[in-house]
């Protein structure tokens, strides 16, 4: 008898039942299946309609080391019928409606508590098949972060022109002219900290007098017409007792403002030092986040259970599970990873408006606003390589957390690396997740971190298909 339910549903002749939970009130399995009176919701009957080769593979792989995401793909939950409880499924309102899919013990003998999670996301498209199933396309909250559009939001005034956004303390922001007739400029849609403002025309600093600061909406007003470019350096968005300086608080932030109830997940390795962030145009939301985590040298993606996860990248750190010829079903040999440089560079403070500027110029701001921004490189003598990996554009504000993600770069790709792929049954340890630390024995003994994850239902015992990089 086995004591947990992972235990059971890797043995050989376990009865493993699919459960999929649309919007909350649609309750299907593949077979018959009644929770039980502890569970929430208690004696629920789920409608036996999911075709027996209906579970879903479902993979997620970290893009890469300079990729800053993981992307996600999932089969399809294929019905031998389109209607549950007398409500046609395919005719249903249930487009971008949350959907669970877990993998169950039989009723009675687990609670339906305790079922494994394989997707915690949304409702894709629907359609028929030639055998007259119905089938119904599942995804993450991935796609609506993917969806969902910030920097959007017309700005009065300005035909055409949209309400920037500023977060956490940004250098030579070009801020949106308001109102040509009272030379009214605009860098955010709320309230920002009203101090540490400076502001220039043409790269020469504006003296206080010469503008009149509105902080609580976000605007100034020149009390003359320019002679060229107006820039300013800033501090973002506040609330009246939060700023948000941090890629995770952003990132937070950002969600809130789009209504996107997600549950962030932020792993310890991801830095806590602050940022900046400007948006002056409708950017993806994903693909905001995809710039952040990219210059914090991490990745997101959503997980199994729907949280947000914000993670780091770090070389693989010892202690990990262990992986050998007793809990694995497949070893392929190690091969060499492309990633393999010995020269590195990270941008930082970044320079949003690159320009030249007039005569009258403090030098020194002439020289910074000239380029991208300031730069730490480093050089790895006896790397055993003479390539430059990709430069690492942070939105970092100081040196000191760029000189963190060079140690975490030159850890990961200083030093030529391998990478495998195993096949690990499911066992009573769980399911391995992007990110996680292994030890794999065979066919040589190395630390590893997990970046790419396939569960596999529907072939034989559960399985997870891994490729892993030591």
């Amino acid at each position: 008898m086995a004591d947990t339910l992972l235990e059971y549903l890797g043995q050989q002749r376990a009865n493993r039942i699919l459960l999929a939970v649309i919007d909350g009130q649609h309750h299907l399995a593949d077979t018959a299946y009644v929770s039980e009176p502890g569970d929430v919701p208690a004696n629920q009957a789920y409608a036996p309609i999911i075709a027996r080769r209906g579970i879903p593979r479902i993979r997620r792989e970290i893009q890469g080391i300079f990729d800053g995401r993981s992307v996600p793909s999932f089969g399809d939950l294929v019905l031998a019928s389109r209607v549950a409880d007398g409500v046609d499924l395919a005719l249903a309102d249930i487009k971008e409606q949350p959907v669970q899919l877990a993998v169950a013990g039989p009723a009675g003998a687990w609670p339906t508590a305790d079922a494994v999670p394989l997707l915690t996301g949304q409702v894709g498209g629907r359609r028929g098949n030639n055998d007259g199933e119905l089938v119904i396309e599942v995804t993450d909250t991935e796609a609506l972060l993917r969806t969902t559009i910030v920097g959007d939001e017309p700005l009065p005034g300005n035909d055409g022109g949209t309400v920037p956004l500023t977060f956490g303390r940004v250098h030579n922001i070009t801020p949106v002219l308001q109102d040509f007739a009272t030379q009214t400029y605009r860098y955010h849609d709320a309230t920002t900290p009203g101090h540490s403002k400076r502001v220039f025309d043409n790269g020469v600093e504006l003296p206080l007098g010469s503008y009149t600061d509105d902080p609580i909406n976000s605007t100034f007003t020149l009390n003359n017409a320019p002679a060229g470019l107006v820039t300013m350096d800033t501090l973002g968005h506040s609330d009246g007792v939060n700023s948000y300086n941090t890629t995770a608080e952003i990132i937070q932030e950002l969600l809130d403002r789009a209504g996107i109830n997600i549950p962030v997940v932020v792993g310890a390795g991801l830095s806590d030092r602050q940022i900046g962030l400007y948006i002056d145009r409708p950017t993806r939301l994903s693909d905001v986040i995809t710039d952040l985590m990219r210059g914090a040298l991490g990745w997101w993606g959503v997980d199994r259970h729907g949280n947000l996860v914000l993670n780091a990248l770090e070389a693989p750190q010892p202690g990990g599970r262990l992986l050998d010829h007793t809990n694995t079903l497949g070893l392929s040999p190690w091969r060499e990873s492309v990633d393999h440089y010995r020269y590195f560079s990270v941008l930082w403070r970044r320079n949003w408006t690159v320009q030249t500027v007039a005569a009258g110029a403090n030098a020194a701001h002439a020289n910074v606003v000239a380029r991208a921004g300031f730069e730490t490189t480093r050089d790895v003598a006896g790397a055993g390589t003479t390539a430059s990996a990709p430069q690492i554009s942070s939105y970092f504000d100081e040196s000191a957390p760029a000189i963190d993600v060079l140690d975490r770069l030159e850890a990961l790709t200083g030093a030529l690396r391998y990478e495998t792929e195993l096949t690990v049954p499911l066992g009573p340890d769980g399911p391995l997740e992007l990110g996680d630390s292994v030890h794999v024995l065979e066919p040589e003994p190395r630390d590893a971190m997990v970046m790419a994850v396939s569960d596999v239902w529907d072939d034989g015992p559960p399985h997870q298909t891994i490729t892993v990089r030591g």
